[in-house]
């Protein structure tokens, strides 16, 4: 008898973590509004990531011989009908996040090899297409064996925005040298004493609240769990900590290389190395620092997109009736 192999608690909450977690949305939120991006980090952890992450766990729970994710879990409350129009939504939706996520695998490529972003429009496009194609293809084909690499890519994740925390908060500790900004208990929080601030208040945290999505393509390996009622819940509940915590320490994190100011000069796509240039500069690492984390994000980066674009097409196909498609 064949045994079966099901996904550990470590192993989901790495799949979680590589889908989840960008250390772009610390550096362009910071980028934003500097150090007070930390409160709204903390309340988006609160009033949305963790009680999305209870809500799931119940219903992967519930349907844990289903694989279809969004899809099966409406379909139990509202039934088919509203189970498609829901999904086709979010599928729609992220759909047109693939090609922004496929773009950063030849940014962070062009890094890796020249120290900076030296890449004509067509040359992005071209790659970007390769690598999406290329991620769907890795996934259909050997999902079962990547969950080893998504397992691996998390934990160099977790190691490569450890050295910026560390770097970051030794810093503020006095350990190597002077920070770039200066922090207060009034500076981490976010003003809303006037209809300007409340207006930025509320266009930021929808911002903070796409740095939390991602955590339901976990619907999709539910059937690959042993216990779901258990090992899922405890996975989804673990990584909602770990990111929640690595969100809020990276903010205060990258304020000790740069100013908003310093990464206003930056894109939104080069932010993410940009940081670790400054970083890299502070501690006068030289150009091969940036190479190196040019070289890792690109891993990380296309490992998330294997994994987005598995799961949308679990999402939508896997549950589909039989003859819908071909086979």
């Amino acid at each position: 008898m064949k045994e079966q192999k099901h996904l550990s608690v470590t192993a989901m909450v790495m799949i979680i973590f590589v889908g989840v977690f960008g250390f772009g949305n610390i550096a362009n939120n910071f980028k934003a509004t500097g150090t007070e991006s930390t409160s709204l980090f903390i309340l988006g952890a609160l009033i949305y990531f963790l009680p999305m992450c209870l809500i799931m766990s119940e219903f992967a729970s519930y349907a844990k011989d289903r694989t279809g994710g969004i899809y099966s879990w409406i379909d139990i409350g509202l039934g088919k009908n509203v189970a498609y129009f829901a999904l086709w939504s979010y599928f729609v939706a992220n759909i047109f996040y693939l090609p922004t996520l496929a773009s950063r695998v030849p940014t962070y490529l062009s890094f890796t090899f020249t120290g900076d972003a030296n890449l004509s429009n067509i040359s992005m496009a071209v790659l970007s297409a390769f690598s999406l194609l290329g991620a769907l293809f890795i996934g259909l084909k050997y999902e079962k064996k990547f969950s080893k690499v998504s397992t691996i890519t998390g934990y160099i994740s977790l190691f490569v925005a450890g050295i910026f925390l560390v770097g970051g908060i030794g810093t503020y500790l006095g350990f190597f040298g002077t920070p770039a900004t200066t922090i207060t208990m009034n500076s981490l929080m976010f003003s809303v004493d006037s209809k300007q601030g409340l207006g930025s208040f509320l266009s930021t945290f929808a911002w903070i609240i796409f740095a939390y999505g991602g955590s339901e393509m976990v619907g999709t390996y539910v059937d690959r769990v042993e216990r779901p009622e258990r090992d899922l819940t405890r996975g989804l509940l673990l990584s909602a900590l770990l990111i929640g915590v690595l969100y809020v320490l990276g903010i205060i994190s990258i304020a000790a290389f740069g100013t908003p100011e310093d990464f206003s000069k930056v894109s939104l796509v080069n932010a993410v190395i940009s940081g670790y240039a400054f970083m890299g500069d502070s501690f006068g690492l030289g150009v091969w620092f940036v190479k190196m984390i040019g070289l890792t994000y690109t891993l990380i980066t296309m490992v998330a997109l294997v994994l987005w674009s598995l799961a949308l097409s679990k999402s939508v196909f896997s549950e589909a009736p039989e003859g819908t498609f071909p086979a």
